[in-house]
């Protein structure tokens, strides 16, 4: 078992008389770290017998304070797996963000992560209890067993045999917004979560890829931000260059759907010299312009050549806006495969670009949404 790591905090002078004042004796106060508390507590009393060292405290139920739990605490119980030196967990909330892959040119090479998420919530089940509880949107068409595909994901790092699940879907089905990402990436972190394994988001995005099939996708919904994704020696990397962008996304959700497969398959199998050496300065121009957090080499970058002309059909929204594009916004692009699009709004604009895309798509939903700084994460 790994060693809790306990100091002792220095003393502040400047709050020495203060702190005397208020509690008449100052006590030093242990420090250490929050996932391995249970073992520093059990080591400072194996050294004094269950006593504070500075004098004795009273004992009993009677004369036990109780604390009352945070949501924090509630949400996500920690405990010691005398198999492992990290600390695993006995129940956790997590939540994964919606993405948009590609951006552009960054054709299966680019994503970005929404503030609009799915949950999952892990607990040890009770008897008689359902293994699958389901709300939120599309809940018709998500499998409430073992099948679902969250516990499909936490399977590959852990059992699922003990516990009970808890999945609320707040973002939207076959869309292009990456549901399957979110859900794949709540189960993985979780899991990882749970088992006290604590693995790192290369690992995640490897055991994930053949089940969610979209890197770009899943890369964003694991780490959040602007991401990049490639391969290296075999294996799927990703890294998050940005937390942000200059833009605030609204995001157009049409009615209809797309399957990504077909969209695939209307993709050229070549192309002229001339729109490869186009697709390619506008890929470097998205790369450099999330970097710097440009918004004008962005709104340069925005027009792709390489795979949105083809798939047009799936999206007329964004031949609209490419023909007529919404004042206050940078461009307008196609959501992974589509049918939904994201339209960029200056900061400021997004209101105005929302009202303008509402009475151009009325039978549409519009979300003003932004950019998540981080991606799963347990809540």
């Amino acid at each position: 078992m790994a060693r809790a790591r306990v100091a002792l905090r220095r003393g502040d002078r400047a709050r020495l008389a203060r702190d005397c004042k208020q509690r008449g004796t100052l006590l030093r106060a242990l420090v250490c770290c929050r996932v391995r508390c249970a073992q520093a507590r059990r080591a400072r009393e194996g050294e004094h017998g269950g006593l504070r060292p500075d004098r004795p405290r009273p004992e009993g139920h009677l004369a036990r304070r109780r604390h009352g739990r945070t949501e924090s605490t509630r949400r996500c119980r920690r405990r010691l797996d005398p198999g492992r030196g990290d600390a695993a967990v006995t129940a956790v909330t997590v939540r994964a963000p919606a993405t948009t892959a590609n951006l552009g040119p960054g054709f299966d090479c680019a994503g970005a992560a929404f503030d609009l998420w799915n949950e999952l919530e892990v607990r040890p089940a009770e008897p008689g209890e359902p293994l699958v509880e389901l709300s939120g949107e599309g809940t018709d068409e998500i499998p409430a067993g073992p099948e679902h595909l969250a516990l499909r994901a936490f399977a590959l790092v852990a059992p699922i045999d003990g516990w009970a699940f808890r999945f609320v879907n707040r973002i939207p089905l076959e869309r292009g917004l990456g549901s399957s990402a979110a859900t794949v990436a709540a189960g993985l972190v979780a899991a990882s979560i749970v088992s006290g394994r604590n693995l790192d988001s290369d690992q995640l995005l490897a055991l994930g890829l053949p089940l969610e099939g979209h890197a770009d996708n899943l890369a964003a919904a694991l780490l959040g931000g602007a991401c990049l994704i490639w391969q290296e020696d075999g294996a799927p990397r990703a890294r998050r260059i940005s937390t942000s962008l200059p833009f605030d996304p609204v995001v157009i959700v049409p009615t209809s759907r797309v399957n990504t497969e077909a969209s695939r398959g209307r993709l050229p199998q070549t192309l002229p010299y001339a729109d490869a050496v186009a697709a390619a300065a506008r890929a470097a121009l998205l790369g450099a312009g999330i970097a710097a957090g440009d918004g004008a080499l962005l709104e340069r970058a925005f027009n792709d050549v390489l795979h949105e002309p083809y798939r047009m059909a799936d999206a007329p929204v964004l031949a609209d806006l490419r023909a007529n594009p919404v004042p206050g916004s940078a461009g307008a692009t196609l959501s992974g495969s589509g049918p939904t699009v994201v339209c960029w709004a200056w900061p400021g604009q997004a209101e105005a670009v929302a009202a303008e895309l509402e009475r151009r798509a009325p039978g549409a939903r519009v979300l003003p949404l932004r950019i998540a700084t981080n991606g799963t994460e347990a809540v």
